[in-house]
Order: C-alpha cells, then sequence, then structure tokens
C-alpha cells in the first residue's frame, strides 16, 4: 500500500514538472517578442520625451519611408533562411544596384533605372545562384565573397563619391516625400503581405534551420 502511494506521488509530481516544463517552454517562447516590443515602448518615450517632434505624423512617415529599404532585404531573407540558405551579400547587392539605378535615373530616365536596376540585382542573384546550386559551394562562403565583389564595384562605380542631382520627379512623385502615405512604404507593405501569406502556407519539404 505504501508503495502504491508512493507511485501516485511520484507520478504527481512527474505530472508537476511537465507541467511547469512546458509553461516555462512557452514563457521563453514569448518573453523575446515581450522584450522587443517593451524596449520599443521604451525607446518610443524616451524621444518623445526628448522632443515634441517624435510623436507627429511628419516624423513617422520619414521613419517609415527610411526603413522600407531594410524591410524589403529582410523580406527577402526570411524565404532564404526559411530554406535553410544565408546570404551575406544582399547589403553590397543594395548598393549595386541602387547607384547603377540613380546614375542611369539621371542620364536617361526613370523607368530606365528601374528595369537597369532590377536587371542588375537578377545578376548578381543568378552569380550567388550558379555558385550555389551547380558548383555545388556553400553559401556562407559564396556570399562572404560575392559581398566583398559587389562592393568593390560599387564603389569602383561611383569613384567613392554619393551620387547627386536625381530628378525632382523621381522625389515628388515615386519617392513621394510630401505624400501622406509614401509610395515606397506601400509597396513595402505589398511585400510583406505576400510574405507573410506565403510564410504560413506549410511546406512538407521545408528543412529545419
Amino acid at each position: 500500500m505504501d508503495k502504491r502511494n508512493l507511485a501516485i506521488k511520484i507520478n504527481k509530481l512527474k505530472l508537476v514538472f511537465r507541467v511547469f516544463r512546458g509553461r516555462y517552454k512557452n514563457w521563453l517562447r514569448y518573453s523575446r517578442y515581450l522584450g522587443i516590443v517593451s524596449s520599443l515602448v521604451f525607446v518610443s518615450v524616451v524621444f518623445s520625451l526628448l522632443t515634441p517632434i517624435f510623436l507627429t505624423k511628419n516624423n513617422f512617415v520619414n521613419i517609415a519611408q527610411q526603413s522600407t529599404i531594410n524591410t524589403l532585404v529582410a523580406l527577402g531573407m526570411t524565404v532564404v533562411i526559411m530554406t535553410a540558405g544565408i546570404d551575406l551579400s544582399v547589403g553590397s547587392i543594395v548598393a549595386l544596384t541602387s547607384l547603377v539605378a540613380a546614375q542611369t535615373m539621371i542620364e536617361h530616365s526613370i523607368g530606365a533605372a528601374l528595369l537597369v536596376g532590377l536587371v542588375v540585382g537578377i545578376l548578381c542573384g543568378l552569380i550567388n545562384g550558379v555558385f550555389i546550386s551547380y558548383v555545388k559551394l556553400q553559401p556562407f562562403l559564396v556570399t562572404l565573397g560575392t559581398m566583398s565583389l559587389y562592393r568593390g564595384l560599387a564603389l569602383v562605380y561611383c569613384n567613392g563619391l554619393p551620387i547627386r542631382h536625381i530628378p525632382d520627379k523621381f522625389l515628388t512623385n515615386i519617392n513621394a516625400l510630401n505624400s501622406l502615405l509614401p509610395i515606397p512604404v506601400i509597396i513595402t507593405c505589398a511585400a510583406l503581405f505576400s510574405n507573410l501569406k506565403m510564410s504560413l502556407k506549410p511546406v512538407p519539404d521545408r528543412q529545419k534551420v
């Protein structure tokens, strides 16, 4: 009888331990998001106390517009990481394509700049893809090398100087500095929605990262 009571108590302790461990794991999982949100709230409160301009519409629009580049790059990297890959050259590709597109915009037109920038970005990604998929090199090593290559090409292309005299038509219409919701923000929101919709779909062959 004593052995039976002891076994029951042991089973209860095991059950309590399992429940506690499950709740602890859930707390660890959600504590990361809580830390990010708390940090964001803290920074917002501090800056709103330091300057009255922080909590204004123009400042929020400015922040949203400046974060579009990093957001679009992060969305692309999300897809790469979901497939157990890595790409270290995205920053250099953005720099190179931006410089080429800006210079083309000055010399020709906005449409030509968008087309040339798209072609340059595709060629850079194609080079990475060939070495990774066909030559069978590790993505980390390939993109580490092309990161330096593309960054060097960007510096050579602009001679280490910023490209100036961007057409006013691009700044006022395409970039939409004076609108309520800039066009880059709209494009980023559409890309974010598409990325989330794709990420939520079950992929049977998805590799574990």
